[in-house]
């Protein structure tokens, strides 16, 4: 065991000493391989790589998909966006709250992956919808803010993530994340159709 006071040296004092007791100790201790970290022994000696592991970033609007969706709570101006639930079948706040606040214990909602619901490509998107009457958004509203799958990218709403089927259309190769933050809306009502959405991060 290294006593780490023998290493202090006082300002005039010859470093030496000290330098040699510190290489003694590293020559005696064995290097001892754990969870991720790889020794490779070689003639000049050991060379230790430690792999850490990542922190994952929980951010809101992540998406897990599978046979089903996950995704973390997001808002949009300031309202928790809700999804429809595979197992209860109804319309459930991503926050897995009900509108008194009061947790479910029914876990998160489930969004059922349709997998004939894709473009060409093998693809589609989840997108946040927000619902609008007269040019603003009715925050009272629990369904004002949802999320849903779509076949293809459209001008309405905002992609929070494009998922890539396999060549057999009955599984999931790949999903990339677009959204990365709660949202803002500008809504701007059109001469025709459904007023213009313009989300930005919040």
């Amino acid at each position: 065991m290294l006593n780490v006071n023998e290493l202090e040296v006082k300002p005039g004092d010859p470093v030496l000493p000290a330098w040699k007791k510190l290489v003694s100790w590293i020559r005696r201790s064995k290097v001892i391989a754990g969870p991720g970290i790889r020794l490779s022994f070689t003639k000049k000696g050991v060379i230790a790589t430690v792999n850490r592991e990542e922190t994952p970033w929980r951010h809101p609007f992540k998406v897990s998909v599978g046979t089903h969706a996950i995704v973390r709570p997001g808002t949009v101006e300031g309202v928790m966006a809700a999804m429809k639930d595979d197992l209860t079948g109804k319309v459930r706040r991503l926050d897995e709250r009900d509108a008194d606040g009061k947790r479910s214990s029914d876990g998160p909602p489930k969004l059922k992956i349709d997998f004939n619901k894709h473009d060409d490509q093998g693809r589609f998107w989840l997108y946040v919808n927000v619902k609008s009457e007269d040019g603003e958004m009715n925050t009272d509203d629990p369904e004002a803010v949802t999320v849903t799958q779509e076949r293809r990218e459209r001008t309405f709403g905002q992609p929070i993530a494009m998922v890539y089927l396999n060549e057999s259309r009955d599984g999931i190769i790949n999903t990339f994340q677009i959204t990365h933050h709660n949202l803002k809306v500008l809504l701007q009502e059109q001469e025709v159709g459904l007023p213009r959405q313009i989300f930005y991060p919040e």
